[in-house]
């Protein structure tokens, strides 16, 4: 006699065959389509990828001219500096699978001579792959490592592959030392680590133009120069302490002051970044009339920070805040005075 068990293994069964012969008898298409080609998908294949790729590396030689130009006219407010060639290079090993045979080597292979770098003013052309530097032989994985070692002001020497081997020499200059990375995702967004900064390819479709991009940049670089990570970590740390005395007295474990410590003066560091960042795209050489009207559309896309926000000051604030901040480095740059923030005297 069969078990409960048994019945209830058979009834589901029965169910799981019904559903599939119901999508094998499925309603289906009522139009008689004409047949596709499999060597024209392929060839649209190839085309659709190339052509995605070629956006991908548009994208980050358009964030990269504009960062570097903010790094190397800005360097005088950065604590960390490092040195530049103002090159930007791609290999197979930096794409997805899908790109990798399309369009760039293995080696590191030129895509833009940033204008008004070492770069730009050397014999460098697009698409030279670079095989050595400083007369020892680079892979793609290790070439940042072999940049990170160059000296501002002391020549340097890349061996690149152009119908030949040929020598080119260099002199690089220093720029500020937080590295600008670009990621393919479509939010809205950019962020700063302390060390480096991050932008999404949707900020880099809403950021219309180069000013307004580089009004995000110069807003995370100001970030990490003035040390908000490490200030909001050393808040979260001390909002820790208390959650572990709270727990040892009560033993209630929650992570209520460490949060509440992190959001401490968050307001008053996205302020100052905004501050500080629009010196740094001042010094690039970027206009500032209007820079405020970016802040206004971001209040459009993102309603609710019109009249609320947690971690930020709301964007009514921020655009008021802006406009005094242009007309005040605006004052400087008619009076030929030196671009400097307003800092808090001890």
């Amino acid at each position: 006699m069969p078990t409960l068990a048994c019945l209830c293994h058979r009834r589901g069964l029965l169910v799981a065959l019904t559903l599939s012969a119901a999508l094998v008898v499925a309603c289906g298409p009522a139009t008689r389509m004409p047949t596709t080609d499999p060597a024209l998908v392929a060839r649209e294949r190839v085309l659709q990828n190339r052509l995605a790729l070629q956006r991908h590396i548009d994208d980050t030689t358009r964030l990269q001219r504009i960062a570097w130009r903010l790094r190397h006219q800005g360097s005088y407010l950065c604590p960390q500096h490092t040195a530049s060639l103002g090159l930007v290079t791609l290999s197979a090993s930096q794409l997805p699978p899908q790109w990798q045979q399309l369009h760039i080597g293995r080696q590191p292979t030129v895509v833009q001579r940033i204008p008004g770098s070492p770069a730009a003013r050397s014999d460098l052309q697009q698409g030279d792959r670079i095989l050595a530097l400083n007369g020892r032989p680079v892979q793609a994985r290790h070439w940042q490592k072999a940049l990170a070692k160059l000296q501002p002001g002391v020549p340097a020497q890349l061996t690149v592959e152009r119908a030949g081997p040929l020598q080119i020499g260099l002199i690089p200059v220093d720029v500020c030392n937080y590295p600008v990375n670009y990621i393919a995702d479509d939010t809205v967004n950019a962020y700063a680590d302390g060390s480096h900064v991050v932008v999404t390819r949707g900020m880099l479709r809403f950021a219309t133009t180069d000013r307004e991009l580089a009004l995000v940049v110069g807003h995370e670089l100001a970030h990490n120069i003035m040390g908000h990570v490490r200030k909001t970590m050393g808040n979260r740390f001390l909002g820790t302490l208390v959650d572990v005395l709270v727990a040892g007295l009560t033993g209630f474990r929650s992570s209520l002051f460490s949060d509440l410590a992190a959001l401490r003066y968050s307001q008053e560091f996205e302020a100052e970044a905004d501050y500080v960042g629009l010196y740094m795209v001042a010094a690039a050489g970027y206009p500032l009339a209007e820079a405020a009207n970016f802040w206004r559309r971001m209040g459009i896309e993102n309603p609710g920070s019109i009249n609320h926000a947690r971690s930020h000051p709301t964007t009514p604030e921020r655009f008021v805040a802006i406009e005094s901040a242009t007309a005040e480095i605006i004052h400087k740059q008619q009076q030929a005075l030196e671009l400097l923030p307003e800092f808090d005297t001890p």
